[in-house]
């Protein structure tokens, strides 16, 4: 039984986590891309394991880019939030042989 209270406790704790983050003060603070990068697009999932990753691999592997990075932000539709993973790039061409 107390099992059950402590899982309990927990999801609640995430769940407060969560919401935390996802105030319009989290909002406030802006994220910025480190120097150098370039938004390219956003996918809907997050970068975990999505599409972000993957068009990130391989805009590096077809030499589109010379590296990427997604970030993954919570947006809000129709009052129902989503995850999703922003792609931005970097595209140092130069000693690259391009």
């Amino acid at each position: 039984m107390r099992s059950i209270y402590r899982l309990a406790a927990i999801t609640t704790f995430a769940f407060a986590v969560t919401t935390t983050s996802l105030s319009p003060a989290a909002g406030a603070m802006a994220w910025e891309p480190p120097p150098g990068y370039v938004f390219l697009n956003t996918y809907f999932g997050g970068s975990a394991g999505g599409w972000c990753d993957q068009v990130g691999i391989d805009g590096v592997q077809n030499g589109q880019w010379t590296a990427y990075l997604c970030h993954d932000v919570m947006r809000k539709h129709a009052d129902i939030w989503f995850l999703y993973g922003d792609l931005y790039v970097k595209n140092d061409t130069a000693g690259h042989g391009h």
